[in-house]
C-alpha cells in the first residue's frame, strides 16, 4: 500500500512538472489543480484508518513513551532549523507542508536544508522542484552544506580552501 502511494505520488508529481515545463497560462488554476491532485492523495491515503479512540490512545502513549525513552524534543523529525522546529514540532507523519514566500528569499534553500538534515539523520528523502534541475539543486545544497558561495562556484572563482570544504561536504552528503 505504501509503495502504490509512493507511485501514485511520482506520478502526479511528473505530470505537474511536465505541465509545468510545457507552459501554463493561468497559473492560478495550475497550482490549485496540484494541490487538489495532492489533497485527493491525501485522502485516499487515509480512508480506511478508522480507529477507536482505546486503539489511538495506545498509538498516542507509544509513541509518548518512545520519544521520552528516546529523549527526542520533537514530535517529528527535526528540521535542523532550531525556530522552525520549535514552531512545527519537526515535521511529523502523514502531514503536508507547505512553503510559500516571494520570490528569492530563500524557499529552495529552507526546504534543500531540511531535506539534508533529515537524509543526514538517515531519512530517505525525495525532492521534486519546478524549477531547478538536479544538478542546480544538488550544487546549491553542497555550496549551502560546504558554506562556500554558490557564486563563487559558477563564476569559477573557488579558493584551495573552498574546495577541500566542497569535497568534505560531497563525502558528507552522498
Amino acid at each position: 500500500r505504501d509503495l502504490a502511494a509512493r507511485r501514485a505520488v511520482i506520478a502526479s508529481q511528473s505530470t505537474a512538472i511536465e505541465e509545468a515545463y510545457a507552459g501554463v497560462e493561468n497559473v492560478g488554476a495550475f497550482l490549485a489543480k496540484a494541490e487538489a491532485t495532492v489533497g485527493s492523495l491525501l485522502e485516499r491515503s487515509i480512508q480506511g484508518e478508522a480507529a477507536s479512540a482505546h486503539e489511538t490512545l495506545r498509538s498516542v502513549w507509544a509513541g509518548l513513551t518512545r520519544r521520552n525513552a528516546s529523549g527526542q524534543e520533537f514530535a517529528g523529525l527535526p528540521t535542523g532549523i532550531r525556530e522552525l522546529d520549535k514552531l512545527i514540532s519537526g515535521m511529523e507523519r502523514k502531514k503536508l507542508y507547505y512553503l510559500a514566500a516571494r520570490p528569492k528569499v530563500g524557499k529552495t534553500a529552507l526546504a534543500m536544508q531540511a531535506a539534508v538534515h533529515a537524509a543526514l539523520h538517515g531519512v530517505s528523502v525525495m525532492v521534486f522542484s519546478l524549477e531547478m534541475g538536479s544538478d542546480q539543486l544538488m550544487e546549491r545544497t553542497l555550496c549551502q552544506h560546504a558554506r562556500v558561495s554558490s557564486d563563487s562556484v559558477r563564476n569559477n572563482d573557488v579558493k584551495d580552501a573552498d574546495i577541500d570544504r566542497l569535497y568534505q561536504a560531497s563525502d558528507e552528503l552522498s
